[in-house]
């Protein structure tokens, strides 16, 4: 996952995290793997370690 983007008069509104959370369950449903390069994708990843067995090694 390269970059998520939230346009500025959206922001705080949660729609990064739900951007994020709906891209990690479809990559779980078909069994992908993700590399997180964009620095948000990395900083949820630590809030919801759930979702770590996606990160590729």
């Amino acid at each position: 996952m390269v970059s998520t983007y939230v346009p500025s008069e959206l922001r705080g509104k949660g729609i990064a995290a739900d951007l994020v959370r709906t891209a990690l369950n479809k990559a779980r449903s078909l069994n992908k793997k993700i590399i997180p390069s964009c620095s948000y994708v990395v900083t949820f990843l630590n809030r919801h370690p759930d979702y770590n067995d996606l990160v590729s090694e």
